[in-house]
């Protein structure tokens, strides 16, 4: 319910995002959709508050490698089905699969860990454009 919540609550503060979540204009469309999804995994992560999250562990830091790794192929796709493709699987499929979703998410907890609150806040404010390349690069 948290998840759903949030993606309203960034539909209805952040214009033209929800619009752009179905654009036909490729890195439009997976900004939109990374930034929907990284706040809404990170406002729900395992049910917890940001700072009781083991983000750290090796399995989690592996999988934030993969899907920063599959961003950044992503993000030079050229060919149109295999865009299509890369726009399902950046937020369907299993959890720690959701490239978009989880390499979104981990930019924002760094970003987090250096800036706090505050931090969240000035990346939400920045707003969507350009951010699934910034998840690529990481923090």
């Amino acid at each position: 319910m948290t998840h759903e919540l949030c993606h309203v609550c960034i539909g209805k503060t952040i214009q033209g995002i929800d619009e752009d979540i179905e654009s036909e204009n490729y890195l439009i469309n997976l900004d939109a959709n990374t930034f929907h999804e990284a706040f809404a995994h990170l406002i729900s992560f395992e049910d917890k508050d940001i700072n009781e999250v083991q983000w750290d562990t090796e399995e989690w830091q592996g999988v934030k490698e993969k899907c920063r790794k599959t961003m950044r192929v992503a993000l030079v796709e050229t060919d149109i089905d295999k865009q299509r493709e890369f726009l399902n699987d950046a937020i369907c499929g299993k959890y720690k699969e959701k490239y978009a979703a989880i390499s979104g998410m981990f930019y924002l907890v760094d970003y987090w860990r250096e800036k706090g609150l505050v931090g969240l806040e000035e990346v939400f404010k920045s707003g969507y454009c350009g951010f699934a390349k910034k998840t690529a690069d990481g923090y």
